[in-house]
């Protein structure tokens, strides 16, 4: 219990979550990025990288998100992440990033 109690007052730090989001990334596929570079993009931008919103650090809007999922053969490399909205995130779901922006492109 105090330990429980103890990781949910560190999540709610910058530090916090940001480790934990780093964690969440290693268990689904391991490596391809450290903790720093992770920290170096979540600062780098308050914009969606697909459409342009600003989006605040630390709420749920403001997301990391693999350009290349995963599930495509995608990595944790820095050069296939970026920062996104929820929105798009959501919307995007196994898409890559061209396959997302052309049908975001058509319907705009």
């Amino acid at each position: 219990e105090k330990h429980r109690n103890y990781s949910r007052k560190i999540r709610h730090t910058e530090e916090g979550y940001l480790k934990a989001l780093y964690s969440r990334m290693m268990n689904r596929l391991k490596g391809g990025i450290t903790f720093e570079e992770l920290k170096t993009l979540y600062y780098s931008t308050n914009k969606c990288y697909y459409c342009g919103k600003e989006v605040k650090s630390f709420t749920v809007d403001k997301q990391i998100e693999h350009k290349i999922p995963i599930s495509k053969g995608g990595t944790n490399n820095i050069k296939n992440l970026v920062i996104s909205c929820k929105a798009c995130n959501s919307g995007k779901r196994e898409k890559t990033d061209a396959e997302y922006l052309r049908g975001h492109n058509e319907n705009a």
